[in-house]
């Protein structure tokens, strides 16, 4: 099945920037950082803005790889690689979390829980062959796994379980309600050297936003630093959908890899007067 994922893959690679007399006033990408997009297929549409983000300094120079989910031949392809277990109908929720913990589920729907198969996937073949054609060397801290929804599980993931490939995270709208909130009993595996940058649609509802700033909260009590190795990014009224997930880019991508003059001026920290959840209450 993850042999398929090398059928389609996108490759983004920022070109060296030319002045109107022709001459190159930068040098060529290929700095060693990189970003490995789940949902790939998105990359088609994203690779403009990020191409702008670039050439603006706005953010680093970076290659992304991006990784199609998607195939018309197995149902919810996606939902298989993209969840690090496998679908659990007798998880429990945990406690005071009713207002956002999804209890059960049909494992017979679809696959799920390969996860660990599509990070191996990743580590062992994809990255390698890419690294290797660019003649470029990867480095964990100056390289990122970047998803939405399941693909920013699958980030957060990673953040924990591929330290030594991953040294960030960008984890839009991440799924943490799957198998009951599972993924946020792993925040204190997350390697202190990490950078993990979260976002989510104030209007996405409590199943998304509770479990969010629940990690949030998390990374803060184990000592990240907000602004610097954590980032918690609440959109005022979007939605769970692809648009809001690329106007939110420009923000992440400037958070974790900021361009030369380092202005975060786009990031506006969680609002500390909004009620805090009994962290202790909810794992």
């Amino acid at each position: 099945m993850l042999q398929m994922l090398c059928v389609r893959g996108w490759v983004y690679v920022p070109l060296p920037a030319i002045s109107e007399w022709g001459d190159h006033y930068r040098p060529p990408a290929h700095a060693g950082h990189f970003a490995v997009l789940h949902d790939g297929q998105l990359l088609l549409t994203l690779a403009p803005v990020l191409n702008g983000l670039v050439v603006a300094g706005d953010v680093r120079e970076i290659v992304v790889v991006g990784v199609d989910s998607s195939d018309p031949a197995i149902p919810n392809y996606r939902g298989g690689i993209l969840t690090p277990s496998a679908c659990n109908p007798e998880c429990v929720c945990p406690l005071a979390s009713s207002s956002w913990c999804h209890a059960g589920c049909d494992p017979g729907d679809s696959p799920s829980g390969l996860g660990a198969k599509y990070l191996a996937f990743l580590t062992d073949s994809l990255l390698p062959s890419v690294t290797a054609s660019l003649n470029v060397t990867i480095l964990a801290h100056n390289t990122a796994s970047w998803g939405y929804s399941l693909g920013g599980l699958t980030a957060w993931y990673h953040s924990y379980t591929a330290p030594l490939t991953f040294g960030a995270s960008i984890a839009g709208s991440p799924s943490l309600w799957w198998n009951c909130g599972e993924a946020l009993r792993d925040v204190d595996k997350i390697a202190r050297t990490s950078r993990v940058y979260i976002d989510v649609g104030s209007a996405e509802g409590l199943y998304m936003n509770v479990p969010e700033r629940l990690a949030y909260e998390e990374l803060i009590s184990f000592g990240f630093v907000d602004g610097q190795s954590a980032w918690l990014s609440v959109a005022r009224g979007d939605f769970h959908e692809f648009n809001s997930f690329a106007m939110k880019m420009p923000r992440a991508l400037k958070a974790v890899f900021p361009g030369a003059l380092g202005d975060m001026s786009h990031y506006e920290p969680p609002n500390r007067a909004l009620p805090q959840w009994d962290r202790q209450a909810q794992r």
